[in-house]
């Protein structure tokens, strides 16, 4: 009976400390509070031709998106949730319109589910925006299934990511549903958030791809190259 209750009282202990203390010191952009375990694997053709046109066509449908997003008084919840909140059913939970997260979201196949949604209407929306090879910003790689959700993470980020720190659903933009891994893009005014969200969460399940998996990002270039 008592184990829970520990468990309960030192994630909270240590969710102070990261948000009220270790958070003040300065970080440069590209640390993240313990290095996440490297992988190396070899990337199929077709594999990585899916990811790069997927991230092509999130760069484009973004920056359309946050053309005129207002870094200080804007809504970070919703900037990148603009794909419909029903769809065969309700994807989106939002309460009191200050949380908005995804239902099922910790189910890898609900999630491919909502990917084929975002990518659907991304494919569709061709009259304000078209897919774009380069801009300026980062992927980031989400652990799926690996999160306390205790609320340091979406507070900080201002709701950017949700309380399972998710990211918004118009950046995702491939799952690997062997390895539970969500690649996910962040165009450059959106980066500090991240990185806040990534410096305060105890699951610590939020990192950059460059620290993830740095041997992709070559392969992912060249495969822009021939998309």
């Amino acid at each position: 009976m008592l184990a829970p209750l520990v468990f309960a009282v030192i994630s909270i202990l240590y969710t102070l400390y990261r948000y009220f203390i270790k958070r003040k010191e300065t970080y440069p952009l590209h640390y993240v509070p313990s290095t996440p375990r490297t992988i190396q694997r070899t990337w199929t053709e077709e594999a990585l031709a899916v990811f790069a046109g997927n991230w092509q066509q999130v760069m484009g449908y973004t920056d359309y998106l946050s053309r005129h997003f207002d870094v200080e008084n804007g809504d970070y919840k919703k900037v990148f949730r603009k794909t419909p909140f029903a769809w065969n059913g309700v994807i989106y939970e939002t309460v009191n319109d200050l949380s908005v997260h995804l239902n099922d979201a910790s189910d890898v196949a609900q999630m491919q589910f909502f990917l084929s949604v975002a990518e659907t209407m991304r494919k569709e929306d061709t009259l304000h925006y078209a897919p774009m090879k380069t801009a300026k910003g980062r992927i980031g790689v989400y652990v799926i299934d690996f999160s306390l959700t205790d609320g340091a993470a979406e507070d900080i980020s201002r709701g950017y990511v949700d309380v399972y720190e998710m990211p918004p659903l118009d950046t995702w933009i491939y799952i690997d549903s062997i390895l539970h891994l969500l690649y996910f893009w962040v165009p450059e005014t959106f980066i500090p958030v991240v990185q806040d969200a990534a410096d305060v969460t105890c699951s610590e399940n939020i990192c950059w791809l460059e620290d993830k998996e740095p041997d992709l990002i070559p392969l992912l270039k060249d495969a822009v190259l021939h998309t």
